[in-house]
């Protein structure tokens, strides 16, 4: 994420062309230091203040999947394959109990 350009305006061009899910992502565009907080605080990801103003700092490389409830349902560390391996499974795995617990309704016209 870089601040400085992902604007409203750049996150909204790349939601027309990507079309995500509305309800399950979030654009982040506060300033750097909410990100980073949020980051730490939030997702418990280690992070750490940069020298470089054009990456003003780093966090580390793990994923965490959440659920709709926004409990943390596993953390991935994306340079290890087999992790990414297990994330894919478990991301199939959260869709399907996801379904199961909201089940689609179907309305009939008359």
């Amino acid at each position: 994420m870089d601040t400085a350009y992902d604007t409203p305006e750049v996150l909204a061009k790349y939601a027309k062309v990507y079309k995500p899910w509305t309800k399950s992502w979030f654009f982040v565009t506060d300033p750097a230091v909410d990100i980073f907080k949020f980051a730490k605080e939030s997702l418990l990801q280690d992070a750490i203040v940069s020298n470089d103003k054009a990456k003003p700092f780093i966090i580390g490389s793990n994923y965490l999947l959440l659920d709709t409830k926004g409990r943390i349902r596993g953390i991935y560390d994306i340079n290890v394959k087999t992790d990414i391996d297990r994330l894919e499974d478990e991301i199939k795995l959260l869709l399907v109990e996801e379904i199961r617990n909201h089940p689609a309704t179907i309305e009939q016209k008359r």
